[in-house]
């Protein structure tokens, strides 16, 4: 009995405040989630004290529980990166890299970690690193624009984007295992 009247209490406490919550979130109700592209690859969504709660598929198809306040994602698209529910920018506020005035996209591929070792820098896509002699060697990449790096030749297998430079892709699994990579058009 006593359950059942904290859980009316509960309701009754939400409903007074739910108010104030939704219109800071944007949402009419208190069991529906934001929209984004998470709901793609993510299921079980909900929104519980103003953070969204949902299972989202990783990288090699494990489901893992993601988390986010919507509030710090106001304006911006929620998407699953790797199983993490992060904020990214609404698709029509991308933009061009390399027409933004940030130069021209390259990247900079290390053998070792750290930037250590045989380094080569390509400024377009490179769809297959194997006559280059540069395939399955690389361990670390310095970015200047992003960049989508896959584990397989012509973009194809597993593929990451970068936009900061990578001392160490061990942790990420990708060491010694790039096959092609090119620059992303936002």
């Amino acid at each position: 009995m006593n359950r059942r009247i904290a859980r009316l209490l509960g309701l009754a406490g939400l409903a007074l405040v739910w108010p104030a919550i939704a219109q800071a979130q944007g949402l009419t109700s208190p069991f529906q989630t934001p929209p984004g592209s998470w709901s793609q690859s993510c299921m079980g969504g909900m929104v519980m004290s103003g953070e969204l709660i949902a299972n989202c598929r990783d990288s090699r198809g494990f489901y893992r529980q993601g988390r986010i306040t919507v509030a710090s994602c106001r304006g911006s698209d929620i998407v699953n990166d790797n199983g993490n529910l992060v904020c990214a920018p609404q698709p029509e506020r991308r933009r061009d890299w390399a027409r933004s005035g940030r130069g021209p996209q390259r990247v900079t591929v290390y053998e070792h970690t750290n930037y250590q070792g045989v380094a080569r820098t390509f400024d377009g896509a490179v769809p297959n690193l194997v006559p280059l002699r540069f395939n399955d060697v690389i361990s670390s990449l310095q970015v200047a624009g992003p960049w989508e790096v896959c584990t397989d030749v012509d973009f194809r297998g597993r593929c990451e984007i970068f936009d900061q430079d990578m001392a160490n892709v061990v942790p990420l699994g990708l060491n010694d295992v790039i096959s092609s990579m090119r620059p992303v058009r936002w």
